[in-house]
């Protein structure tokens, strides 16, 4: 379970700006957000991480809409190798589902 709290955004933006600057850490941070990026794209996908308890949202006045922006606002302008993502097979995965069969 994520839960995220006021501090939540900056003290992330921060270790992925970290993360982003020396390339040798392991930029697990970085692909954790991605991988959240690609999972919540809408209110309607935060709503459901938050019903099934992967999210907690604990951010004062901030609501759906704008808590479904928050992983997009940390990935905006960040990259990471694909060797050095521990979740790219799980995204690829994800993205080779069929929803709709």
């Amino acid at each position: 379970m994520l839960q995220l709290y006021d501090y939540s955004e900056p003290l992330l933006h921060n270790l992925i700006a970290f993360e982003q600057t020396y390339p040798f850490t392991t930029g697990n941070v970085t692909a954790y957000a991605i991988f959240m990026d690609c999972l919540v794209a809408s209110p309607e996908d935060m709503r459901l991480m938050q019903h099934s308890s992967v999210l907690v949202n604990h951010m004062n006045g901030v609501r759906d809409p704008h808590v479904s922006g928050f992983f997009n606002r940390l990935c905006h302008g960040v990259h990471i190798a694909g060797d050095r993502n521990y979740l790219a097979g799980v995204i690829a995965d994800v993205n080779s589902l069929d929803f709709f069969n």
